[in-house]
């Protein structure tokens, strides 16, 4: 159940993302890096909620990896979203450099 939890948190920060993105016109929103960060915070109160439990090393094992591995599983597929977002992000600012170096070179500037 708490993988079909972090996977629907997932799709709701791609979601938003994508809505914003399609606002702006432009990649300016990353939702999967939202989701990561989101999922860090999660983990990381996950850790001190079982340190501070003061469980048994079987218990305290069982405890995170029961809490943490779905948020892994998902995060793996979000850090693929992450690296695919910034190779768009940056292909959409080479075409846009390369656009205005065509516009430059027809209005007849010279390129610095």
């Amino acid at each position: 159940m708490a993988l079909f939890g972090f996977f629907v948190l997932f799709l709701v920060c791609m979601g938003l993302a994508r809505i914003v993105n399609a606002t702006r016109g432009r990649l300016t929103v990353n939702g999967a890096a939202i989701h990561l960060l989101l999922t860090l915070v999660f983990a990381v109160f996950i850790v001190v909620m079982a340190v501070r439990a003061d469980l048994q090393p079987g218990a305290f094992g069982y405890a995170l990896g029961y809490n943490l591995g779905p948020a892994l599983l998902v995060g793996v597929l979000a850090a693929h979203y992450v690296f695919k977002f910034r190779g768009e992000k940056a292909n959409e600012a080479r075409v846009r450099r390369l656009r205005e170096q065509r516009l430059r070179a027809d209005a007849g500037w010279a390129d610095p």
